[in-house]
């Protein structure tokens, strides 16, 4: 079953605009970029002759990445809104939240505050128009910075199976609802989490649902996730595994269809992408721990660079004052 939620992938339209947003604006540490061509990027991104243009952003012990594909060009559209189906937000916790937060602002940058049962929250955009919301961790900090993955939110235009989806991936319900989407979103609708995936249930979606891709039908839909992974916006989040190999056949004997099977990548893991029932993509991760904890002592000194040059900045900029 699922362990821990690893990471975060999102599609951008501008390499260069959505490298300055999650690397200079999030200040979200970035190891590595690395470029996905042939055979294995065209099985992954499900798009023929891909070149994908891969930034990992660590994250304590996960993170997310960015996808750029210049080949294929993104379908125009909001990938935002939140009142289609599919992911619409990638949320994360912060230390030193109204510092943060402030200088976010500070930057010109439109940020949208709430402050609910959930305590602080804020609602900031990429250059894309996808969702990034932030969560006050209730740790201090200076500078204030993004400590971990908190959830995702996935708009579901029928909940039809999702229970019994989550349940074989071991995502049980941890949350019956929230109080932040009013105030940020503007929605009232049923919102439980599982894991850290908040389902959205919209009755009446601005699209209608896809064809169903679980539970299993006698004449199942083939295996198409919803949006292509050259558009603009969320396209997955991926949780990590103990033996990849054992939950493909469990979870494919249940009916789950998946996009490939498992697949070694970069650094010793090895991946799977497979669809929820409306086509939404997971991705399972067997990671490779040597580089795993490479990757996370890599993302602390990252981050502790990061802090020395901004607290520099800042005091040089009330010197000259």
């Amino acid at each position: 079953m699922f362990e821990d939620i690893h990471h975060f992938g999102v599609t951008i339209r501008d390499r260069r605009a959505g490298a300055r947003f999650y690397a200079d604006t999030l200040r979200l540490p970035a190891l590595a970029e690395t470029v996905s061509s042939g055979p294995r990027a065209a099985r992954v991104c499900g798009l023929d002759h891909a070149l994908n243009r891969v930034v990992w952003h660590q994250i304590g012990d996960g993170g997310m990445e960015t996808f750029y594909l210049p080949r294929h060009r993104s379908a125009p559209g909001d990938p935002g809104d939140i009142r289609r189906p599919g992911f619409r937000y990638i949320a994360f916790n912060v230390d030193g939240f109204d510092d943060y937060v402030g200088r976010l602002e500070a930057s010109g940058l439109k940020v949208a505050r709430a402050e609910t049962a959930c305590g602080k929250c804020a609602l900031a955009k990429d250059p894309d128009g996808s969702n990034v919301l932030l969560f006050d961790a209730g740790k201090a900090a200076y500078p204030g910075r993004v400590s971990s993955l908190k959830e995702i939110g996935l708009v579901a235009g029928d909940p039809e199976g999702y229970e019994e989806f989550f349940d074989l991936l071991g995502l049980w319900r941890v949350e019956s609802g929230c109080d932040f989407l009013g105030p940020l979103f503007g929605l009232d609708a049923p919102a439980p989490m599982y894991g850290h995936v908040r389902l959205i249930c919209l009755a009446g979606a601005a699209l209608p649902a896809p064809p169903r891709h679980f539970p299993p039908k006698s004449a199942s839909a083939p295996a198409v996730p919803r949006e292509r992974f050259c558009d603009a916006g969320v396209k997955h989040v991926a949780y990590s595994v103990s033996d990849i190999a054992a939950f493909h056949k469990r979870c494919l004997a249940a009916g789950v269809q998946f996009l490939f099977e498992p697949t070694p990548v970069g650094g010793g893991s090895v991946i799977a992408y497979f669809l929820d029932p409306e086509g939404n993509t997971f991705e399972a991760m067997q990671l490779n721990p040597a580089m795993r904890s490479i990757a996370v002592a890599a993302g602390a000194a990252r981050r502790a660079m990061m802090d020395i040059s901004t607290r520099a900045s800042r005091f040089f900029q009330e010197k000259t004052r």
